[in-house]
Parts: C-alpha cells; sequence; structure tokens
C-alpha cells in the first residue's frame, strides 16, 4: 500500500504536467505561436510587427519592438496616447493539424478580447466580441480548411466605441471624469481605470490579454465547475460541484469535408435523436495530505444541440438539480439575439458555442480540517477533481486522466473541451453579520443603526487590509509572481483581506490562489465603478454573462467572502447635475443592473453568496423582498462607509468617525525617489517642476498635501507649482464640449458600428486638438518631450491628449467618493528656495534632487501617521459600544504608475512607508495612546487591541525620552506593568494618567539625570516640546479561550485541547532568554519533530513548523510613540545617523537576516542622538528592508536587511519575522556617515545594490530632523539652537495643540 506521502507525491508530480495531460488530444494554442502580427488601422506611421506571441498589448509590443519609448517615462503617455485612437489587427497563419480538423467540432475560444474586437477566419466572418471581462467562443469548423489557415483578430479604438456608444443613448449617463483621463469609460466593458484615474495615466490599451486556442471535440465537454459548501450543524460540510457540460456538438462537415461530398450533398446534420450520448461525470475530492478520499458519480445523457436550440431552451428554463438542464443560470434576457444586440458570438458569423448544462455532484464530510485567516488558524487545501468519461454514443472522447490538471478553467460561455479539471479548496463558512443595535446615548452619533462585521467559522473577525488596484497598465504584463508578491506583501503587513476595486480588473487566478495559500480574504466587486451605466438589453445581457462567468470562475477560493455589485455608483447619485434632476431614474436604471442582474447572476451560481449592491452603501430595509436603505451613504451607524476627508487634521484621531466599516479611506503622498527617477529626468525633480503638476491627477492633490505639511511640519508655508490654473480651465470647458469635439474629430461611423481612427498624422485636413490637450502640452513646456529608450515614435495626432475635469458637484476620491469639504491652504507659486531652474549650476541641481527626494520622504511620512492615527483608533472603537467598527481597509495597496496616490507599494515593488507603517498598525496585538481632554485636564489613555482569537498577557511600559537624550539613563520610566492582558478578540483601556503628571515625570527625569544640555530644576514639569512618551507591550502569555457553548476556540499557535506552557494547561508562555540577537542565533525550526521553537512566548514541543512561525509573526512586541506638541513645535535635537553597509554573504548579514530567509545585503544603522522615523531607500534596485520609519536611539543601533522585489515574495507569505535587529554586533562592515545630504558617494552611487563586482549598494538614508533641515533650513537651526534649553516651570494655561503620534513597532522580545 503507498503511504499518504507517496500519494501525495504521485498527485504532484501528475499536478505538475496536467496542463499537457488534459489537452494534447484536442487543443491547439495558438497563443503561444511565435509568428502573429500586428497591424495599425489608416494612418500613424502604417505600423506592422511580427513574431511575438500572446497575450499582448498593441502598445507594449509596439515599446518591446523599440517602434516607442516607455510609455511611463516622463510625458510618453501624451506621445502614444495615439495608440488609444488607432485600430489594431492581431492576425496569424498557421498550419491545421489533420487530427483537430477529424473532430466533429472545432471550437474557437479567445480569452481577453480587449475589448470591441472583430475576428475573421479565412477572411470569413466569425463574430465580434464586447467585453473584456470574459471568454468568447464559436464553432468555426465550417470555416477551417486543411494545411494553412489565417486568423485576424481586430481590436476597435476603445475611446472611439465608447463616444460612439453614448452618442447613441437616448439620454446622459454620467460617469467620473477624471483630470487627464479618457471618458465614457461606462459605455464598454473594459477595465475603467484604463481610461485614467486620479491615481493612474489614461492609455486604454487594446490587446489579448489571454489565451486564444482551437479546441476540437466529438463528445460532450466540462467547461468547468462551480463549487458550492453548506455547512451544517452537526459539524460537518456538504460539498456540491456543479458541473457545466457541453453537449456533444451536432455533426457538421468542414470545409474539407464538404469538398469531399462532392456538388450534391445538402450539408445536413444527422438528427440529434441518433447521436444521444452517455457518459459519467466523476467527483473526487483529496484531504490536504492526500491521506483521505471521497468520490461521487452521476450517470448523464446528452444531446447534440446547437447554439439557437440550447439558447432557445435558456429562455426562462428552471436550474436542474442533479440531472442535467438546459441552462446553467438561466435568465430571461440571456438569448442569442441577447448577444447580437451586444456585439458578442451570436452577432453574425460562425455559430456561437452552446451553452452548458448542469449536473451537480456532491460529497459530505464528517470531520473536515477547516480554513481560516492567517490570524486565526491553518489554511488546509484539499484537492477537487471532476472528470467526464464519455461511455456510448459518440467517439473520441479523451481517456480519463489519472489526476487533476490544474490549466486554468474556462467558464459557462466557454468552449471547454478538457474532461479532467482540477481545484483546490478550503473549507469554510463566512457570514456578513447585519444585526440592529440599540442606541446607547439618545442622540449619540453612531450609537444606533446595524453591524456590519465578518463571521469565519463561528469566529468574529476584525478586518485589516486594502483595496488592490491593477498591477500595470498592460494586463499582459501581470506575472503569478508580481500578484503572489502582493499578497504577500499584503500578508506580511499583518493583512488579513484585500478589497478588488470594481473599476479595474478580475484578476487571474494566480492572485486567488495565493489569497487561499496565504489566508487573506477577498472582497470581490463587479467591475462597475463610480458613475451610471446603460440598461438597455444587451448591455445587462453582457453584465449577466460576465457575472456568472466570474463567479462560477472564482467559486472555489475558499479567500473570496464577498461579492460586492459595484464601487460607489450610489454614492455618485450626488456628483453629477444628472442624477440631481432626475433621481428617480437613475435609481431605476440601478436597481435594474445591480439587484435585478448582477446580485442574480451571483446568486444564481452560488445561493449561499454573500452581496452587497455597492460600496459604501447603507445596507437593506428587507432582504425578502430585497429593499434597499437609500440615503447618505456616509452615514457612519450603516453598512461600510467611504471616508475622505482632505482638509481637517488628519493627525486627529477626531477627525474619523465611528463606522461600522470603513472600506476605504486615505491621504496621498508622493512615490518613493528611487521609483519616481527611473521615469523621470533631472529637470524633473522639483514640487514646482511641470512633470510634478502632470503626474497629479488628484485636483487640488498638491495643495492638500502642503496644508497637512504646513499644519504638523513646517513653520513657512510649502512650495509648490501652481496646479490650479490649468486645472480650473478645464473644468470651465467642461465634459460636455469636450465629448462634442471628440465625436466630431473621430467622426464615429454610426451608433454599434467600428468608429475609425483619428486621420493620419500627415493629413493636412485633420480637426482641431479637443479642449484640454493644449493644457497638459503646457505641463511639459519646461522641458522637451523625450522618448526613453527606442526610435522616436509617431508624432500624436490631433485630439490624442484629450483631458477630462471633475463631475460636476463636490470632487470625487480615488475610489470615487466625495471628499469631505472645508478650506485648503493655498500654496505659493514659486520655487522653494535654492530650487534651480533648468540649466541652474550642477550644485543647485543637487540641492534641487535632495530637497525633492526630501519631500517624497515627508509626504509618506505624512501619509503613513494619518493612516496610523485613523486604524489606532478605528481598532480601538472595536469595543466602543457606540461605533462597534470591525473593520478597516485602506485606499490603497499598490501603484500602477510611478506618480502620487494614496499607495504603500510604488509600481516596482517596493515599499512606500505607509506599508510600513501597516505591518505595525495592523498589528493583531496593538498598543496605542490617546490623549482625551475633559475640559480642565489632559490625560493619556492606553489602550490594548487584541484580534486573534487567544488572550494575550503583557509587560507594558510608558516611558518619557527626551528629544536630546543620549543615554539609556536619560530615559524616564513613567509607569511600569509586569502584567497587562487584553481577553481574545477584545480590547480594553489599561491604563490612564493626566499629562500633568506625565510632564512632572520628564521634569524630574531631566533634573536627575540631565539629557544633553538640560538643566531643568529638580521639582519643575517638562516642556512637552522637549521631549514624547514611548508605550512599549510585550507578550508574555497567551491563554485559549472557548466559545459560549465553552468549547475550545481553535488558534494558529497550538492543537486545541493541547497543553501549552510548563505549568499550566493551555497557556504559552514566554521563550527563550539573553538579547534578542542571542534567542534569533539559538531558534529551532519548530518542526514536528520536537525542536525547540524560540517565538516571544513559549509552544508546546509538538507545535508544527507552521504553528511556531505564527506565534513568531503575530505575538511580537509592540511600540506606540505619543508626542505632545506638533512636531513643527517639537524642540527637536540635530542627529547624525551613520549607515555600514554589511557585504551580502557575511556573518553579521547573516545573522540579521536568520529569520527573514536571506537578503542581498544589510545595514546597519546608529545615530549620536534620538533619530525620529529613519527610513532607509535602496536607489538602484527595488525591494524593501524588513524596516523603515523606525526611531532610533543613540545607544540602540539597528540592522536592516534589505529584500529584492524578486527575494520579497518568497519571504514575505512565510516569514516569522522580519523585524530589525537591534544590537546585532558582527564584523565586515563599511561605516558611512550620512551628513547633511543624508547620502554618501558610496551610499548614493549609481552601482546596483550588492552586486557580485562588488560595488556599495546604493541607497539614501532619510529621518526627520534631517528632512525639516533640508527642506527649511533656517527655522531648522533656529529649532536646534534651543533644544537643550532648560523649561522655565510647570506649564501654565492652555497647552499646546495636543498632536497624539503612534509609532508601531514590532521588535523583538
Amino acid at each position: 500500500m503507498p503511504t499518504a506521502f507517496t500519494r501525495l507525491l504521485r498527485v504532484l508530480i501528475l499536478l505538475a504536467v496536467a496542463p499537457t495531460l488534459a489537452w494534447a488530444v484536442f487543443s491547439l494554442p495558438l497563443h503561444e505561436q511565435a509568428a502573429w502580427r500586428l497591424d495599425n488601422g489608416r494612418g500613424f506611421g502604417n505600423v506592422s510587427l511580427e513574431g511575438f506571441s500572446l497575450p499582448a498589448a498593441a502598445l507594449q509590443l509596439l515599446h518591446r519592438k523599440g517602434i516607442v519609448g516607455d510609455p511611463l517615462y516622463r510625458y510618453n503617455e501624451l506621445e502614444q496616447r495615439w495608440a488609444a485612437w488607432d485600430n489594431w489587427t492581431f492576425s496569424l497563419e498557421f498550419e491545421m493539424p489533420p487530427e483537430l480538423l477529424a473532430e466533429a467540432a472545432v471550437e474557437l475560444v479567445c480569452e481577453g478580447l480587449d475589448t470591441v474586437a472583430e475576428l475573421t477566419m479565412n477572411s470569413a466572418p466569425v463574430g465580434r466580441a464586447a467585453n473584456a471581462h470574459r471568454p468568447h467562443a464559436w464553432d468555426v469548423t465550417r470555416l477551417l480548411a486543411a494545411g494553412r489557415n489565417l486568423l485576424e483578430v481586430t481590436l476597435f479604438s476603445a475611446p472611439a466605441q465608447a463616444l460612439a456608444r453614448q452618442a447613441a443613448y437616448p439620454y446622459a449617463v454620467p460617469a467620473n471624469q477624471i483630470i487627464g483621463a479618457l471618458p465614457a469609460y461606462n459605455f464598454v466593458r473594459k477595465a475603467s481605470s484604463d481610461f485614467g484615474w486620479d491615481w493612474g495615466p489614461a492609455f486604454a490599451p487594446a490587446g489579448i490579454n489571454g489565451r486564444v486556442e482551437l479546441r476540437g471535440r466529438s463528445t460532450a465537454a466540462l467547461s468547468c465547475m462551480a463549487v458550492r459548501q453548506r455547512h451544517l450543524a452537526n459539524g460537518s460540510v456538504e460539498l456540491t460541484v456543479d458541473a457545466l457540460l457541453l453537449p456533444p456538438p451536432v455533426a457538421v462537415p468542414s470545409v474539407q469535408q464538404a469538398a469531399a461530398a462532392g456538388p450534391d450533398a445538402d450539408g445536413s446534420a444527422p438528427s440529434a435523436a441518433q447521436q444521444a450520448e452517455r457518459g459519467t461525470l466523476l467527483l473526487q475530492l483529496a484531504s490536504p495530505d492526500g491521506s483521505q478520499h471521497w468520490q461521487s458519480t452521476l450517470d448523464v445523457t446528452s444531446l447534440p444541440t446547437d447554439a439557437d436550440a440550447a439558447a432557445a431552451a435558456c429562455r426562462g428554463g428552471a436550474i436542474s438539480s442533479g440531472g442535467g438542464g438546459a441552462c446553467p443560470w438561466p435568465w430571461p434576457l440571456l438569448s442569442a439575439s441577447s448577444g447580437a444586440e451586444a456585439g458578442g458570438e451570436g452577432s453574425r458569423g460562425a455559430p456561437a458555442v452552446p451553452p452548458p448544462a448542469k449536473h451537480s455532484l456532491s460529497i459530505t464530510l464528517d470531520s473536515p480540517q477547516l480554513w481560516w485567516t492567517h490570524d486565526l488558524g491553518p489554511q488546509p487545501l484539499y484537492t477537487l477533481q471532476l472528470s467526464y468519461q464519455a461511455s456510448s454514443g459518440r467517439q473520441g472522447s479523451a481517456p480519463m486522466a489519472e489526476a487533476p490538471p490544474t490549466a486554468e478553467e474556462s467558464g459557462p460561455g466557454d468552449s471547454g473541451g478538457s474532461q479532467v479539471l482540477a481545484k483546490r479548496i478550503g473549507l469554510r463558512r463566512i457570514e456578513l453579520v447585519t444585526q440592529p443595535l440599540q442606541p446607547t446615548q439618545e442622540g449619540a452619533a453612531g450609537s444606533a443603526g446595524e453591524t456590519f462585521f465578518f463571521r469565519v467559522n463561528d469566529q468574529p473577525l476584525y478586518a485589516r487590509g486594502a483595496n488592490i488596484v491593477p498591477a500595470h497598465i498592460f494586463e499582459p504584463a501581470v506575472t503569478a509572481a508580481q500578484l503572489g508578491r502582493l499578497v504577500g506583501d499584503a500578508r506580511a503587513a499583518h493583512m488579513n483581506m484585500l478589497r478588488v476595486w470594481g473599476g479595474g480588473r478580475y484578476f487571474a487566478e494566480a492572485f486567488y490562489d495565493a489569497c487561499d495559500e496565504a489566508g487573506v480574504l477577498v472582497w470581490q466587486e463587479a467591475m462597475f465603478a463610480c458613475g451610471m451605466y446603460p440598461r438597455d438589453r444587451a448591455f445587462l445581457a453582457e453584465a449577466w454573462r460576465e457575472v456568472s462567468y466570474q463567479v462560477a470562475r472564482l467559486s472555489s477560493h475558499a479567500a473570496v467572502a464577498i461579492w460586492g455589485g459595484n464601487n460607489e455608483n450610489e454614492a455618485s447619485f450626488g456628483w453629477f447635475p444628472e442624477t440631481a434632476a432626475n433621481p428617480q431614474l437613475y435609481a431605476a436604471d440601478f436597481s435594474k443592473l445591480f439587484v435585478d442582474v448582477v446580485r442574480e447572476a451571483v446568486l444564481s451560481v452560488d445561493p449561499g453568496a454573500t452581496y452587497v449592491d455597492t460600496s459604501p452603501s447603507n445596507g437593506l430595509l428587507s432582504s425578502e423582498p430585497y429593499v434597499k436603505r437609500w440615503g447618505n451613504v456616509g452615514d457612519p451607524r450603516y453598512g461600510d462607509v467611504h471616508y475622505y476627508n482632505f482638509a481637517d487634521d488628519a493627525f486627529s484621531p477626531a477627525t474619523y468617525p465611528p463606522a461600522k466599516f470603513v472600506s476605504e479611506f486615505g491621504f496621498m503622498s508622493l512615490p518613493s525617489f528611487s521609483a519616481y527617477k527611473a521615469v523621470t529626468a533631472p529637470e524633473d525633480w522639483s514640487l514646482a517642476s511641470p512633470m510634478t503638476s502632470f503626474r497629479m491627477r488628484h485636483a487640488n492633490g498638491l495643495a492638500e498635501l502642503a496644508a497637512q505639511m504646513e499644519r504638523h511640519f513646517l513653520t513657512a508655508p510649502a512650495q509648490h507649482a501652481q496646479q490650479t490654473p490649468g486645472h480650473e480651465q478645464l473644468a470651465q470647458q467642461g465634459t460636455t464640449a469636450q465629448l462634442a469635439a471628440l465625436l466630431h474629430a473621430y467622426a464615429p461611423a454610426g451608433a454599434g458600428q467600428a468608429a475609425g481612427p483619428p486621420p493620419a498624422v500627415a493629413d493636412p485636413g485633420r480637426p482641431p486638438s479637443p479642449p484640454g490637450t493644449a493644457l497638459l502640452e503646457e505641463l511639459s513646456a519646461a522641458s522637451p518631450v523625450q522618448e526613453a529608450a527606442g526610435a522616436p515614435g509617431p508624432e500624436p495626432p490631433a485630439g490624442a491628449g484629450s483631458q477630462g475635469q471633475e463631475p460636476a458637484g463636490e470632487p470625487a476620491s480615488p475610489g470615487g467618493t466625495q471628499a469631505a469639504q472645508g478650506p485648503v491652504a493655498e500654496a505659493g507659486a514659486g520655487a522653494p528656495p535654492g530650487q534651480a531652474s533648468e540649466g541652474g549650476s550642477q550644485q543647485q541641481q543637487e540641492q534641487q534632487r535632495r530637497r525633492f527626494a526630501a519631500s517624497t520622504y515627508l509626504s509618506q511620512l505624512q501619509q503613513g501617521l494619518a493612516y496610523q492615527t485613523a486604524v489606532h483608533q478605528w481598532r480601538r472603537n472595536k469595543v466602543d459600544p457606540a461605533a462597534q467598527t470591525m473593520g478597516v481597509l485602506y485606499w490603497q495597496l499598490n501603484d500602477i504608475w510611478q506618480g502620487p496616490s494614496w499607495s504603500g507599494i510604488n509600481s516596482d515593488g517596493s515599499w512606500r512607508l505607509l506599508h510600513h507603517f501597516a505591518t505595525d498598525f495592523f498589528s493583531p496585538v496593538l498598543v496605542s495612546g490617546l490623549l482625551t481632554s475633559d475640559g480642565t485636564s489632559v490625560q493619556l489613555e492606553v489602550h490594548l487591541t487584541n484580534d486573534l482569537p487567544v488572550g494575550v498577557t503583557g509587560s507594558l511600559s510608558v516611558d518619557a525620552i527626551p528629544f536630546n537624550a543620549t543615554r539609556p539613563e536619560h530615559v524616564k520610566p513613567v509607569h511600569q506593568f509586569a502584567s497587562a492582558s487584553v481577553p481574545a478578540f477584545g480590547g480594553r483601556l489599561v491604563w490612564n494618567g493626566s499629562l500633568e503628571d506625565l510632564l512632572a515625570a520628564a521634569g524630574n527625569s531631566s533634573a536627575s539625570g540631565g539629557a544633553g544640555g538640560s538643566n531643568t530644576a529638580a521639582g519643575t514639569a517638562a516642556n512637552p516640546a522637549d521631549f514624547f512618551l514611548r508605550l512599549r507591550y510585550c507578550p508574555i502569555t497567551v491563554h485559549p479561550s472557548q466559545d459560549s457553548n465553552g468549547t475550545a476556540v481553535p488558534n494558529p499557535f497550538f492543537d486545541s485541547g493541547s497543553s501549552g506552557g510548563s505549568g499550566s494547561s493551555g497557556v504559552l508562555q514566554q521563550g527563550g532568554s539573553g538579547s534578542p540577537a542571542e534567542r534569533q542565533a539559538a531558534a529551532g525550526d519548530g518542526s514536528e519533530g520536537g525542536a525547540r521553537c524560540d517565538a516571544p512566548v513559549q509552544l508546546p514541543g509538538s507545535v508544527s513548523s507552521v504553528q511556531c512561525a505564527a506565534a513568531k509573526r503575530l505575538l511580537q512586541c509592540s511600540e506606540s510613540l505619543v508626542f505632545l506638541t506638533e512636531l513643527k513645535d517639537a524642540r527637536l535635537a540635530p542627529a547624525n545617523v551613520t549607515v555600514e553597509v554589511v557585504p551580502a554573504g557575511s556573518a553579521a548579514q547573516q545573522a540579521a537576516a536568520s529569520d527573514a530567509l536571506g537578503g542581498s545585503f544589510a545595514v546597519r544603522l546608529s545615530s549620536d542622538a534620538v533619530a525620529l522615523f529613519v527610513s532607509v531607500e535602496a536607489l538602484q534596485q527595488a525591494g524593501r528592508f524588513n524596516g523603515s520609519a523606525r526611531l532610533l536611539l543613540p545607544w540602540q543601533p539597528q540592522t536592516l536587511v534589505f529584500f529584492p522585489v524578486a527575494q520579497a515574495l518568497s519571504s514575505s507569505p512565510g516569514s516569522a519575522s522580519t523585524a530589525p535587529q537591534e544590537e546585532p554586533g558582527g564584523t565586515g562592515m563599511a561605516a558611512v556617515p550620512a551628513g547633511p545630504a543624508a547620502e554618501q558617494a558610496q551610499v548614493a552611487g549609481q552601482g546596483a545594490a550588492a552586486d557580485p563586482g562588488g560595488a556599495a549598494p546604493s541607497i539614501s538614508v532619510y529621518w526627520l530632523q534631517q528632512t525639516l533641515a533640508e527642506l527649511q533650513p533656517e527655522a531648522q537651526a533656529q529649532a536646534a539652537s534651543s533644544a537643550g534649553a532648560s523649561s522655565a516651570g510647570a506649564v501654565a494655561g492652555p497647552l499646546p495643540t495636543l498632536l497624539l503620534l503612534a509609532l508601531l513597532c514590532v521588535a523583538l522580545v
């Protein structure tokens, strides 16, 4: 008998080769052939390229072949916008294999046709497509010939098609129009952000984003499977799989067969009754370790059906519960005629592939292994295999494979042909809990309403995460590794949920696989965002096909927790004059699309799915019948909230409302200089440069950044280029005038027809540029537009740079929602002192570069602190009866280009400061401080928050640290707790003290030891501008919890019922001793063999390596800093930071990286004074350090390890701890003092980081004091001169503005 390991190994080997097994008989993958050709429409240089494979976008190929430069370099977005207005034809000549022609039917399956496409085979029409979000398939049997064949796919300009459809629609259907964006994205089924957003460019690329295959079959064939799971009261799980089986093809002679039959043959096919096919469906399930197996079988009979007959049967048909049905998910509007109206498969030419029949099989598991988010438990994944074997009737079916393939599945509208499909699945129950709340007091804001939170396997989940947007401007450029890295980065920041924003794309299978493996939930939205949408029959039918396909495709993924109908479409009712004038019309449109179509499509595939019709929303008055709670979607009492407030104090906890669930919020920052410099020129490195304004697509973005900086950091007004004049002109021109000009310029042929491209560049009669073109071109006037590489591209045609405006009404947020309004400080128009104009001296240019880099750092620090303030407040609110906040998903996880945005991860994969902050403020066990006032005194509250399913007890300390401290004895312990506990899933106020007592304690500290030059008299209070407070909490023991029935709640650290530490059953005690470095060196792997696990708390010897890693990752110390004045008012002591580069492979580097799976090199940071928010950035290699925005104390140097993007992928998801190492010691270090420039030659050189030749890594170091000195040298010199001055007695009268900033530091015990 084979062992479990042998069985598992056999499955893994077969999984690896499964794609070959699945398609060897039936499929010809045309996309893999490197003989494709690309031609553009009339004009624009008559581009012709050949010799490439798919997937690819047209503009991507132009760059790859050297026709144009990097689309993201400088102003190339304008130079290359002509490509969006052109039509592109992808063509391929290929040999048709005789064995494929011998099949009864050959189907052409295309994935990712982006977007409006027309296909021909051997010059005969095949069909049209109009949706990039789903596959399309046609029966091309009659069009194929023996030998050479020619396939042509013409993609029409998406912006031109959108404008033509908008013009033909009977009334206005408004949508968000961002500065720099292309209009009318809501009229084509393409990623909305392809048209431009306020965090990304507008390329609207045309391309083929997926596979193009010919699939031959002579029998019924599996198309895909949809998976449903039902968790029963006794703990068992019923797993139901809907097998979607394409009917046997009606025998139709091919061109070759018809010719052989002679001219008298009528070409008629045998009757369907003569071709009935019997077969067997087999469902198999294997446990995660391969030791257990379950199966279910179902005998089915299939009749040959053509597309028209199948579609007719679909109209109003009943869903089959097991015996098979005419249509898997019938809907009256889904018919052959509707496909023609939508320009889909049934329009003209080859017939569409008939829809599959649904057959259901079930398996029941009595003792399932449940899947959890990574902070609640493990992620066991079962292997699910569905196979079909024809037993009689037609011949030619493939033999059943011995193991399931992992080839990405097709969908209910796809052709299929494979006889074996496989998925991995996690068994879990996820609920959205919306229960009425009773007011805690009369009129209390947020005190009534409903809950809004998720339960996973009956346990409450505090959702911590972010919104994810498309990973690249070209979908074909996105790799599985890139998607996996983003998920890994999210998990490394303790996120347990990602929201797939509805203005982008449905992600490839690799993203959802990574979420399943990492234990990260997905809030999945249908791809509709920020506007109104048409509701004609063709559009609704296309929406139904798209959503039902995507829900079926993703139904097996344990991570997918909720489906949303759209992003901010209900919120956008307040943005447009049209919706304000006729709200009933647009409410009807909304309800038809997102309630009657999208919702029903989701529930028809999975009746148990959780669905919300929009986000944000106020939820429902009734689920049956379905009745929305219309109204202000910003009401914190109900549903989820999107919160953007760019006017009020971003560092004040009172700014943030007591919402039940925050699914979007944020504040902008500039991209990291290392990422920005790769696509810009030196003359662009200034806040006053045209490039800065060109890349800022959020209206008033620079002014909003400056206003917050002046509030918190800068004593003089921030200065940047004036953005408002051009933007005001854009707003005054109006969308109507722009669209009229575009329609005139591109003269679409008519509604529903393909619009031709703009006239050729050489055409002397071309129309004038549409409004807005000149304004963006003016932004590039300070520097000539240049290509980064390759030959100069064709001249942009007239109208290629058309710009839009903000919608009427309130300005839109990054996701589309309106920002809270209030006064915004205007910034000066002049360049900052010392910033050189183009052509200035080299010294001036270097100073300009340093100031610009310092500005990017300060913008990111400001962003991180703002998010930290908000997240700390919302996490404390989880136990506030008036709020009960149970989730925070910030905007946004990732970037699509190197420009200002809300992102925490740059487009090259490197981390902005925000993501480093997120690793701290999303830590499952959190300490935070809050300054409160009752009108007579100010109190400091210290809160503990615990999102884990175990109780935690630890040590808590509150210390006062002078800004000019140089030795450990300068730190004054204010309060010490040997044992402070917080319950599972809970939070509590553990201590509060008056600010008066804190100032007195800090004053005594100065008097009794002296920090720097302080000579505060004994018994006097310290000046709050001279010191800050550090809160530190370290877990010591962990206690298992029980549910209301007394049953032990599962947890990620040890098995239920196991004894935890010594002397106390079920209690995990603090483990290890000595310094952090010593404990790291002595760490065991925590393996099942009993090796010691050196986690912050001691685990039982029987724990697995996964449980040990979870403890090391989730039970770290937490630190928060509390500042008592605005930082611009604090008397910061000057600090000089020294950087020591630790070579790769050295003992010191290996010791520092022992817990972080390697790293290419490390740096050791030390300082002669307290240095705030120290950040290290690699300049020549994308990646991240395992810590940033650190507090660096003179007596406590830190070592940070650098991980290149490729290596960060492997280290992020499973790394036990990536915290910086304190006092690592070591040898082989080259000291690099970071002086006034914050960079040195060997640090800021042009060599690649840690290259094999031994060149020093190219890095930059930033910290707050040095940044403020760079930006405001006179003000900082004055502050430095008074940093050591004494505090003249107790503070009298009202205190200066009190500011709470909390820096949560994950550190070793």
